[in-house]
């Protein structure tokens, strides 16, 4: 029972994880081709700075491990209830 639930788990944090990667990807590449504002321009242009690279993969790790934890928190309610 715990393995299974553990398994849905996972799955369905993967298919968040993709989902939102692919989501924030494609939006960032049309404000890219429409030469608007975005976060690839200001990553190509700082790739040398350790500092900010070093942020944002901090953050990605950060934002990745809360989503985790609030689909986890989603099913230990359900099983609550």
């Amino acid at each position: 029972m715990q393995k299974e639930m553990k398994k849905k788990i996972f799955k369905r944090f993967l298919l968040w994880f993709v989902g939102i990667n692919i989501l924030g990807i494609g939006l960032n590449v049309l404000l890219y081709y429409f030469s608007l504002p975005n976060q690839i321009e200001y990553v190509l242009y700082n790739i040398d700075n350790i500092g900010v690279m070093s942020l944002v993969v901090f953050i990605y790790v950060i934002m990745s491990v809360l989503l985790y934890l609030a689909i986890n928190l989603n099913f230990v309610a359900k099983m609550i209830k």
